[in-house]
């Protein structure tokens, strides 16, 4: 609501993630070889990608409906590394997968209204490319500890978001401080979490991590009540 431009939020992700990456590296540098840096910056434009289809859909519907598809990522994840990274569980334990992305759908939907517009396959796209962003992380996590492939990763977004930045700086220099404040410190708030989903990943399965990481909506849920109680 406070920038009619959804490419806005994604220029501040791109210059956060800069700072962010050059903090991590100045304290926690590896060298990596150049086949792992041109993973990182593959892994890198999908993590870009997500966050441009993400805020391009929510300009075009309601959060309540686009929320829901996003959970779908883990189920694209667990196909995915089942496929590449020959993750596979017994039947007992993708049920109990799909039992907490079920669940973390029916939590998030105020209503149930599913629309198959530009929003919807734009999440869709959102979805797939963060499928593959984690995917990808995961793969560069059985070379390199997580530090340093979150640290090159975040460096990677900001190569990436260079041409973002160029053709969009003018819309960008227009932005009010207070749209910059709450963007930053929401991002913020996303690239710790994050971090903490890249070092459960290096220590566990890819599939089991983000199935775990789709119970935030009843974390919300709960704060949610607790906040209208007082």
């Amino acid at each position: 609501k406070l920038v009619k431009n959804p490419l806005m939020s994604v220029l501040v992700i791109t210059i956060l993630s800069l700072i962010v990456g050059a903090v991590v590296l100045a304290f926690h540098y590896r060298p990596l070889t150049p086949a792992l840096l041109v993973c990182v910056f593959v892994t890198a434009i999908f993590y870009l990608l997500t966050n441009v289809f993400y805020f391009k859909a929510a300009q075009l519907d309601e959060i309540s409906r686009l929320v829901p598809i996003f959970y779908l990522a883990t189920v694209f994840i667990g196909l995915i590394s089942a496929l590449t990274l020959r993750e596979v569980f017994a039947p007992l334990q993708y049920f109990g997968v799909l039992l907490l992305v079920a669940g973390a759908i029916l939590v998030s939907m105020r209503k149930f209204s599913l629309k198959f517009g530009k929003a919807f396959w734009l999440m869709i796209l959102s979805t797939l490319s963060i499928s593959i962003y984690t995917i990808l992380t995961k793969y560069l996590l059985s070379y390199e500890d997580y530090w340093t492939v979150f640290g090159y990763s975040r460096i990677g977004v900001f190569v990436a978001g260079i041409p973002l930045l160029y053709w969009h700086y003018s819309d960008f220099a227009r932005m009010t401080r207070k749209a910059i404040g709450v963007i930053t410190f929401s991002e913020s708030l996303n690239l710790a979490a994050l971090f903490c989903i890249t070092i459960a990943t290096a220590q566990g399965f890819v599939t089991l991590v983000n199935a775990l990481a789709s119970t935030q909506s009843f974390f919300l849920l709960v704060f949610t009540i607790l906040i209208s109680l007082f």
